[in-house]
């Protein structure tokens, strides 16, 4: 391996440790010497951000497994207040839980190449859904 391939392994692993613990990019390309269009082209870089999702699962997946247990319970909880015709539950469970499940909160992220192909897509998606119920479950919408 040649130097310079060698340092650059070197700055993408210091960057994801950065990353994964989440630093932002301009803080990151800072710390590590690089330019801040360094860190985006490595993160457009699909092995990349395969490391970077690797490292997250390692790091974030007992939280996550912990998180999802507990949100069984949760949505017991919501359910119950929605069945009673709480429909605040319904805007809050959108607007708390929303994010978490568009974010993939079962999924950190692929981690193969040719998995992350179309990810984006699939992401706005999710946004516009959400917003979409967000906008169905608003105090306004059941008013006439």
């Amino acid at each position: 391996m040649a130097t310079s391939s060698r340092g650059r392994g070197v700055r993408q692993d210091a960057a994801i440790e950065m990353l994964v613990t989440g630093a932002h990019v301009t803080t990151t390309d800072r710390s590590i010497g690089v330019s801040r269009r360094t860190i985006e082209s490595w993160l457009a870089d699909t092995d990349f951000t395969g490391r970077l999702n690797s490292r997250r699962r390692a790091i974030w997946g007992s939280l996550h497994d912990r998180v999802r247990s507990l949100l069984d319970q949760a949505l017991d909880v919501f359910g119950t207040q929605l069945v009673a015709g709480n429909f605040e539950a319904a805007r809050d469970l959108v607007r708390v839980w929303g994010s978490a499940i568009g974010a993939g909160l079962a999924d950190i992220g692929p981690e193969v190449g040719h998995d992350l192909e179309g990810r984006r897509e699939v992401s706005d998606q999710i946004r516009e859904l959400r917003s979409q119920v967000l906008r169905d479950v608003s105090p306004s919408a059941g008013r006439s």
